[in-house]
């Protein structure tokens, strides 16, 4: 035992070494940096957050809004201030957000896993780079994300009010987050915790109608709402697997049956072989960060800043296999798999015809799912045969 645990800790060791390297040293021989290439200066926060909310406060003429309306009066806030202390109240903001989520996810664990779990999570935050890049743009990704974990914290401590009233806020700051009912619903097998969300949804939906105009909603469902959930967005940048298999006549198709195959992951993780009880913490941790793989594969826009996602769920993750004892191979795989999608993308690697950003994401993205999904319906793949048969006595 004492071996497989110093394996254990030489593989984790080195595969931390090879992401630092490749993420904050070789990219300066390379290729520019993220703030050559995607800008710097919050430019995201201030052409759309900060103008909606000021638009909304001096009743200006309303540029049209891809985000929810329920968030302006959120951004709003923000729009009190100048630009320059608006951008750092905002870092600051979703940070905080970051580091609460963090702490309530530690209160569930106990015991060593908790050190796990933290020191992996500060491992993968300090050495992502797509934080990096939403850092620099100012982006909603980590605070969406962020809340979206939180409610799955809560909701294992027992406090399913709040985790759906959490969950539905990050879903109103920015839409895909209430793909996460997957998880929490279809997998737990809760219906009552889908009402709980609609109902905080629409709660929060008619405070908000307080202070927002309800032209404002007619306009985002009406027009701009099934325009961003249909059409997928074909650019380089794009890490989604839609914009992969896309072109200008068919990506309303692709849209389409990206939908139906997440329906059908629904339907299929709500099946007595893979429903979940809460009995096993492995495989809830695998369905949960499986879930969010699949919600960023899938979506029709996936900036390589949005895998700021997967941080806390792989951290989550990762924190229970080194627990137990798990064969060295599948520790290996899950780690390099975390390590493309937390890594740099790089141009020089994996081209896809004529795009010119690494997709390294998606690649670490499928593999990992694949993982996933043996581990979920086969959980002798992971651990070792003296843990899978004291588990059968």
């Amino acid at each position: 035992m004492a071996e497989q645990s110093s394996a254990k800790i030489y593989a984790i060791s080195a595969a931390l070494c090879v992401m630092l390297a490749w993420n904050y040293w070789l990219p300066t021989y390379l290729y520019p940096s993220s703030a050559q290439r995607y800008g710097s200066g919050f430019p995201d926060f201030t052409r759309y957050f900060y103008l909606a909310g000021h638009q909304l406060i001096t009743h200006g003429k309303w540029t049209p809004f891809i985000y929810p309306p329920a968030s302006l009066p959120f951004y709003a806030f923000f729009a009190l201030f100048n630009i320059e202390l608006a951008g750092w109240l905002w870092m600051i903001n979703y940070l905080i957000v970051f580091i609460a989520t963090v702490v309530v996810l530690a209160f569930t664990l106990g015991g060593v896993r908790r050190t796990y779990f933290v020191s992996l999570a500060g491992v993968l935050f300090f050495t992502s780079y797509p934080l990096l890049i939403m850092m620099n743009l100012g982006q909603v990704d980590l605070l969406v994300a962020s809340l979206s974990i939180l409610s799955l914290a809560v909701q294992r401590l027992k406090h399913e009010n709040a985790s759906a009233i959490i969950l539905s806020c990050a879903t109103l700051l920015k839409g895909p987050p209430f793909l996460l009912l997957v998880y929490f619903v279809f997998y737990r097998r809760n219906l009552r915790y889908l009402l709980r969300f609609v109902l905080a949804s629409l709660g929060i939906v008619a405070a908000s109608l307080l202070i927002v105009p309800l032209q404002y909603y007619v306009y985002y469902f009406g027009t701009i709402a099934p325009h961003v959930a249909s059409v997928v967005k074909e650019d380089t940048m794009n890490q989604s697997l839609l914009s992969y298999t896309s072109s200008n006549v068919l990506t309303l198709v692709v849209a389409i049956l990206g939908a139906l195959i997440f329906s059908i992951f629904a339907l299929g993780i709500s099946s007595k072989k893979l429903g979940g009880t809460g009995a096993d913490s492995l495989r809830d941790d695998g369905m949960f960060l499986l879930n969010v793989l699949v919600l960023l594969l899938l979506s029709p826009r996936t900036w390589p800043g949005t895998y700021v996602w997967i941080i806390l769920p792989v951290a989550l993750f990762l924190s229970n296999l080194l627990l137990g004892r798990v064969r060295i191979l599948y520790l290996i795989g899950v780690c390099f798999d975390a390590f493309l999608l937390n890594a740099n993308l790089s141009q020089f690697f994996l081209q896809f015809s004529n795009y010119d950003i690494l997709p390294l994401a998606i690649s670490g993205n499928l593999m990992l799912a694949a993982i996933l999904v043996l581990t979920l319906l086969r959980p002798s793949v992971a651990r070792t045969r003296d843990v899978m048969a004291h588990a059968q006595k």
